[in-house]
C-alpha cells in the first residue's frame, strides 16, 4: 500500500502546519439500520494520541507527516490518493482507494 497526496494537499498541510491525517470509521448501528462509513480529518497531537492509545488506531508514514488509520477491516488498494477539496469556504480531505470492507 502506498500514499499519494497531491501537491494541493502539500501545500495547504504546509501553509497550515497540519501534519497528520486521521482515517475514522463512524458506525451508526441501531434496530432499523447499521452503516459504516469513513471520516477522514487533519488531527491534532492530542486526537492522535486519542485515537491510538484509546482506540487501537496505528500511524504510517505518509508523504508529509503521517496517516492514522483504524484497526478494522478496510479495503485499501495498492494506491491510496488523498487530495483537497473545497466546499464552500471549508476544506475537505477526499480520498481514492480505501473502503470499508464489512458491515457491523
Amino acid at each position: 500500500m502506498e500514499f499519494k497526496y497531491t501537491d494541493k494537499l502539500i501545500n495547504y498541510m504546509k501553509e497550515k502546519n497540519k501534519n497528520i491525517i486521521l482515517v475514522e470509521l463512524v458506525e451508526i448501528n441501531t434496530s432499523d439500520i447499521e452503516i459504516a462509513e469513513l471520516h477522514v480529518q487533519f488531527a491534532t497531537e492530542g486526537q492522535k494520541k486519542t485515537f491510538m492509545e484509546k482506540k487501537r488506531y496505528y500511524s504510517k508514514e505518509a508523504p508529509y507527516g503521517e496517516i492514522i488509520l483504524p484497526p478494522f477491516p478496510l479495503q485499501y488498494s495498492d494506491e491510496i490518493t488523498f487530495d483537497l477539496k473545497k466546499v464552500l469556504w471549508f476544506h475537505m480531505i477526499s480520498y481514492k482507494g480505501i473502503k470499508v470492507s464489512v458491515a457491523f
